[in-house]
């Protein structure tokens, strides 16, 4: 961070984590895959942290049932693909960020070229069974994993918490999400003394339990509404997630350097 711009926008970070760890994070290539009401969050995080690469995943567009919850849904940005108007922003926060937009669907079999390689991978996406490829991919590649579970409908931010995805209890999303993980990609079965091994795969989730509608509020809704969603817990996630990465390569940067002024 040597530049006046940098001490201006990006000077917190560094009274935050140290010279060290933000120096770090300009160097950090995070790959973000899901541009949703959790992921569009960690994207706004991360490029107001310096970070300087972000890899920005979605084959969505942005719609007005979108505007409860996700970064990028407001008038005059309808019908635009969520990645590329994740990535404007970002350049809007950060000029110096290197911003690689994909707005094609992932393919277990074309991962590698699709996304390359990155220090980090974030999967804040809802279906199992891709969601389930990705963390395998990044797993299998050494890459920093980390995954969402369900934030529908729940609304107190105050029960989120971080587990590895094996000690993870009251969500079903990760708790199917484990059972694929271990069906499909050979990650470590469940012990039946309840000590399952670990995934290496920090979660972030929620135990509050779901709040469903009565069968006459369901009734007056237009079908398939789904669950209801709240900014301040699915933001929650994202900001969650964000921090898990930005602390971990803090740390890892102060470690690697505490080494080299022993030498």
């Amino acid at each position: 961070m040597g530049t006046t711009t940098d001490k201006l926008r990006f000077g917190g970070i560094e009274r935050v984590y140290g010279p060290t760890a933000a120096q770090a994070f300009t160097r950090l290539h995070v790959t973000i895959v899901g541009m949703g009401g959790v992921g569009s969050w960690a994207v706004e995080s991360l490029a107001r942290a310096g970070v300087g690469k972000l890899t920005l995943v979605d084959g969505d567009v942005s719609e007005e049932s979108n505007t409860n919850r996700q970064c990028h849904a407001i008038q005059g940005n309808y019908g635009r693909w969520k990645a590329e108007l994740m990535g404007e922003r970002v350049k809007l926060i950060n000029p110096d960020c290197e911003v690689k937009v994909i707005t094609e669907v992932l393919e277990p079999d074309t991962m590698d070229a699709q996304l390359g390689t990155s220090d980090a991978l974030i999967d804040a996406i809802d279906t199992l069974k891709a969601k389930a490829a990705l963390i395998a991919w990044g797993h299998k590649n050494g890459i920093f994993t980390l995954t969402s579970g369900g934030g529908a409908g729940r609304c107190d931010p105050g029960k989120i918490h971080v587990a590895d995805i094996a000690a993870v209890k009251a969500d079903p999303l990760i708790g199917a999400l484990r059972r694929e993980l271990r069906a499909k990609y050979g990650f470590p079965q469940g012990s039946p003394k309840g000590k399952s091994q670990r995934f290496n795969i920090p979660a972030v989730y929620s135990t509050e339990p779901v709040r469903r509608l009565s069968a006459e509020d369901i009734a007056r809704l237009p079908p398939g509404s789904g669950m209801g969603t709240v900014m301040t817990v699915t933001a929650s996630f994202g900001l969650r997630l964000a921090s898990l990465v930005l602390n971990e390569f803090a740390a890892r940067a102060n470690h690697a350097g505490s080494e080299t002024s022993e030498e």
